[in-house]
């Protein structure tokens, strides 16, 4: 359902719904689940202005993508290379290579303690 009102717009309710996936991958330890609900939520981030949160999931989804060995769905391209140059466009390249760095060093819990809002995106990596 997030990719979906993602997609169609609804960035409020695409960051409920990634945010109830997360929650739900979460408790019943569905690591990739737990990936694309992260990415979802990196995108989101990304297009509401919240570029720091948005780049430290970002990194924390490339670097869990890479090491699960998870294959993209159709589109996911298109998402990430336009997370990407937004993300860019906000921070600037070094700021971004910084916070990318940051979110690839976060540990799992602590990605999806971000994604909630549960810790600050401003304090160090």
């Amino acid at each position: 359902m997030g990719w979906a009102t993602h997609g169609l717009g609804d960035l409020h309710s695409a960051r409920d719904f990634y945010h109830r996936a997360l929650e739900a991958a979460t408790e019943i330890g569905l690591v990739e689940c737990q990936l694309w609900a992260l990415f979802g939520l990196a995108a989101v981030e990304a297009e509401t202005g919240e570029a720091r949160t948005g780049a430290r999931l970002f990194g924390h989804t490339t670097e869990l993508a890479s090491r699960l060995g998870a294959a993209h769905a159709a589109g996911d391209d298109v998402v990430e290379r336009q997370t990407f140059a937004r993300l860019e466009a906000a921070l600037g390249p070094e700021l971004l290579a910084s916070e990318l760095a940051a979110g690839a060093a976060l540990s799992l819990e602590d990605a999806i303690d971000l994604a909630l809002g549960r810790s600050d995106p401003s304090t160090p990596g």
